[in-house]
């Protein structure tokens, strides 16, 4: 009884890898693409693809399956991490906004419309920014202070610093499959009570798993 329950487990576990490893290539399952916009520049933000697409709508860690989204591929081209940005495309007086977080330095995200709108506009596009907020200094994992560990839900952080860490400790991490960043949300634990020098905590990481996810950076709170 035993073994057939270690191997329903096992069985559950690698079917939530494989699932969060397909996310990003669903994402990219189009249905309509908006030639248009391609190359259109919003400050260092470039789109190199837009159109409707199938798959998980990720932006607001729910994953539900919708028919068509409206879906961004977005490059940096600046010289600094983007910490947020909120992106408005406007056509025909509609308007479509996409929340873009922790991008880095020539590195692609794919990026659905906030409200999960399907893109029916047809003419001339308007695009601007709301917010455009970079990094002033570049974010790491800290790998000076704190080493890490993961499994599937699940970030393991110790402290291999002399040093008490006292204040909050978090961790960002984002979707990732292989090629893109998957989703404008970056996702995070943290220890609010800190971590003393040489001792290692667990946190419960409900969207992170080793081959679907990517670790961002580290923030903390000497």
């Amino acid at each position: 009884m035993k073994k057939k329950t270690a191997i329903i487990i096992i069985i559950v576990c690698v079917l939530a890898v494989v699932a969060v490893v397909i996310l990003g290539r669903q994402a990219h399952r189009k249905n309509q693409s908006i030639t248009a916009l391609q190359g259109v520049r919003i400050d260092a933000l470039e789109i190199l693809e837009a159109g409707n697409t199938a798959g998980p709508f990720v932006e607001d860690g729910s994953n539900e399956e919708l028919g068509a989204v409206f879906t961004l591929r977005v490059r940096n081209n600046g010289e600094k991490t983007l910490q947020y940005a909120l992106l408005h495309l406007v056509c025909s007086g509609k308007e479509y906004v996409f929340a873009l977080s922790s991008l880095p330095v020539n590195e692609v995200v794919v990026v659905q419309e906030q409200a999960h709108q399907s893109c029916t506009a047809d003419g001339d596009w308007q695009s601007f920014a709301e917010y455009l907020i970079w990094f002033e200094e570049e974010p790491s994992l800290c790998e000076d202070v704190f080493s890490l560990d993961t499994a599937a839900n699940s970030i393991s952080l110790q402290n291999i610093s002399d040093t008490d860490v006292t204040g909050p400790i978090s961790v960002y991490y984002k979707n990732w499959d292989g090629e893109n960043l998957v989703g404008g949300i970056t996702y995070r634990v943290t220890l609010h009570n800190g971590l003393p020098a040489g001792e290692c905590d667990n946190s419960y990481a409900s969207h992170y798993l080793p081959e679907g996810s990517r670790l961002m950076f580290i923030d903390y709170v000497p």
